[in-house]
């Protein structure tokens, strides 16, 4: 592919401003993010225990979310009809029985959680499990917004590097995650249980050299610039992620 053809320089100008903001997943995102999951993986099984990960030492959760309470059809509508009792069984055990089942409650704290980043912390690694946003709202910045917050956050808690696992399809992700220093470093087969799509391995070098985090500083300044400069709170009250 060609080098694309050169314009006159122009100043750049934000194409949309995000009232968005990056802060800890805290219990009460619990049923936000199951919602939010199934409408952004709907082929995702089992689904994830929220609330287990959100109490667990290892796993760090960054949610972003917009002050403005929804529009009543903007949310994936919660199951409530009973569930088949093996099916009650399993989320049980799973430990997601009340996040799939209760409705999602934006009204309790005024924020309505639209994406999400998982991070697992293993020895000097931080590792990126999932990114997720609600698909009405995508093409936001959102997704770029969680992944910064995702990498500052582990440049404070002295991670070496960064990996992840994205679809081998998946060359928008891929694309971004380029630009965020992350190279192919390998390949699960079949990875995908839902169609047995093959997994790229993707790591950055190391994120405490002067160049990377240059680099990440030069990152967050134009995404400021396209989207708006929102608060991105890394660690909660208490200090813990």
């Amino acid at each position: 592919m060609g080098l694309p053809r050169m314009t006159a320089p122009s100043s750049p100008q934000p194409r949309q401003q995000s009232d968005f903001a990056l802060r800890p997943l805290e219990l009460r995102d619990v049923q936000q993010l199951a919602a939010l999951e199934r409408d952004a993986f709907p082929e995702l099984w089992p689904p994830t225990a929220f609330g287990r990960e959100a109490k667990s030492a290892s796993a760090r959760y960054l949610v972003a979310w917009e002050p403005a309470p929804p529009p009543a059809d903007a949310l994936p509508p919660t199951p409530t009809k009973r569930l088949p009792l093996w099916k009650r069984g399993l989320y049980w055990l799973l430990g997601v029985a009340d996040q799939q089942t209760a409705p999602a409650n934006v009204a309790a704290h005024g924020q309505h959680v639209v994406g999400y980043v998982g991070t697992w912390s293993m020895t000097d690694e931080a590792h990126i499990i999932s990114v997720g946003v609600l698909s009405t709202h995508r093409r936001r910045g959102v997704g770029e917004l969680l992944l910064l917050g995702a990498l500052e956050l582990a440049l404070r808690h002295g991670s070496r590097v960064a990996t992840l696992e994205v679809r081998e399809s998946n060359r928008a992700a891929q694309n971004l995650y380029a630009k965020y220093g992350f190279a192919v470093a390998g390949q699960r087969k079949r990875y995908y249980a839902d169609n047995g799509e093959d997994a790229l391995i993707m790591t950055t070098g190391s994120l405490s050299t002067p160049e990377y985090q240059q680099r990440l500083r030069a990152l967050a300044h134009a995404h400021d610039e396209r989207w708006g400069a929102r608060p991105r709170v890394l660690t909660s009250p208490s200090g813990a992620a």
